[in-house]
């Protein structure tokens, strides 16, 4: 690249010399042969040797006459200047207004200004546009040794970088701080050098260019512990966050101690709850008892229902009360939850009794009877004639049992079986009719 340059560069101020004339477009028509010329050999060894200024020197002994004008070489890296980073808490502002900006004629998106001191010490940058901009031009940090920036009324020089090309803008100034200057003159600025294959130096970076020779700032690194692609160096349980970064606790958001930062679970998670397998609200997933449990009553399960209830009464059978449960017994016991067969029941037990009761299993030998030959209405078992007289003692009266009537008898009184007189016949009562001429009438009234 650099011969190829240097070879271009020769022919042209050669050409020049040896015709004598200003560059037109004649220059570049292809001579007649006049049979007569001059060969020029380069040999590349020598060429080698031909950088930056020696180019320029180059030139200067072989050209004496002022038309070939001054040679640019490549840069070197330590010409190359990058853009300004940090903040050293001081700085003064230049104001690039547009026709500045303009005369600059940048071609590159991405083309930047930067300010040097007198020793090369880059203290501020900006990148450019077509319009209006600021530079900060950052002073020195007066609380480190080192010299990070410009001092007071020390020269500042101002260089323009686009693309792979440095050129210097022929704009100085002194720096003061907190000071504000605006610069609006229009510039040419100079080609200083060429950058030759711009790119990143530094092996151990992620973009790291193996053909670049000019550092450019464009080196970019992988985050500590990760690799150019952004996957952890190590990972030895594969969850995406490096061995270096895990940080161990509770994972589990319902446990009592959880850790919202933590990244690997270490078995510490608390949760809280009953952990009695025999308790009603036995948590499985508890594995710190909390006092909790509650436990169903004594012969109960945890839904209130009996765990032995053979008589399905919805009482327990060891919580039963045998006894009578009968109301109507003379022994009822109102306490009592299981009937045993216990109940007494008084009444008249003689199903032949006129008051037999069917629910009595004890006689109280309050039975009552009809009267023979009587049912216990008072009326005559047997009475075929209808007279009132049984048949089986309707055979005395002399009439026979076809009697019509009997002659009306005056009632002397009324008795009961137990020989007590009463004035009065009651509903239900048996009473005994004595008569005047002595006979005896058993009636019940109902």
């Amino acid at each position: 690249m650099k011969q190829l340059y240097l070879i271009i560069c020769l022919f042209i101020c050669l050409s020049i010399h040896s015709i004598g004339q200003n560059i037109t477009t004649d220059l570049f028509q292809q001579p007649a042969n006049t049979s007569e010329n001059m060969t020029i050999t380069f040999n590349s060894s020598n060429l080698d040797q031909y950088e930056g200024g020696q180019i320029d020197a180059f030139f200067d002994s072989n050209v004496d006459d002022g038309s070939c004008e001054y040679i640019n070489g490549f840069c070197e890296q330590d010409q190359w200047l990058l853009p300004f980073e940090g903040n050293t808490g001081s700085n003064m502002t230049l104001l690039l207004q547009e026709s500045f900006v303009t005369s600059l004629n940048i071609q590159t998106s991405n083309a930047y200004i930067v300010a040097t001191t007198e020793t090369g010490l880059v203290v501020g940058s900006s990148y450019l546009n077509n319009s209006q901009t600021s530079l900060a031009v950052w002073g020195n940090d007066s609380f480190t040794s080192e010299i990070d920036g410009a001092t007071d009324g020390q020269l500042i020089n101002l260089h323009l970088i686009d693309s792979n090309l440095l050129y210097d803008i022929n704009i100085s100034l002194n720096y003061v701080t907190n000071n504000l200057d605006v610069i609006t003159n229009e510039v040419s600025p100079v080609l200083t050098c060429t950058a030759e294959n711009l790119g990143c130096t530094d092996e151990s970076a992620c973009n790291y260019n193996t053909e670049a020779i000019i550092e450019d700032g464009s080196c970019s690194y992988s985050e500590t512990y990760l690799d150019c692609n952004g996957n952890c160096i190590n990972d030895s349980d594969a969850d995406g966050v490096c061995d270096e970064m895990e940080v161990p606790g509770c994972t589990n958001p319902i446990a009592s101690n959880y850790n919202n930062i933590a990244t690997d679970d270490d078995g510490t998670c608390i949760f809280l709850g009953c952990t009695d397998q025999e308790a009603c609200n036995w948590d499985s997933e508890a594995n710190t008892d909390d006092e909790s449990c509650f436990y169903a009553e004594t012969y109960f399960d945890c839904n209130g229902n009996c765990i032995n209830d053979s008589d399905t009464d919805g009482i327990c059978d060891e919580l039963e009360i045998p006894g009578c449960t009968n109301p109507n017994a003379s022994n009822y016991n109102s306490n009592a939850t299981d009937d045993d067969g216990t109940c007494i029941i008084l009444g008249c037990t003689d199903q032949e009794a006129c008051n037999y009761d069917d629910e009595a299993n004890t006689d109280d030998e309050s039975c009552i009877y009809a009267e023979m030959f009587y049912n216990c209405d008072g009326s005559c078992i047997n009475d075929f004639d209808l007279d009132g007289e049984c048949d089986e003692i309707d055979y005395d009266d002399g009439i026979g049992i076809n009697e019509v009537e009997v002659e009306s008898t005056e009632l002397i009184k009324m008795i009961d079986v137990l020989g007590r007189e009463y004035n009065e016949h009651k509903n239900g009562m048996l009473l005994f009719y004595i008569y005047e001429n002595g006979k005896v009438e058993k009636r019940v009234i109902h």
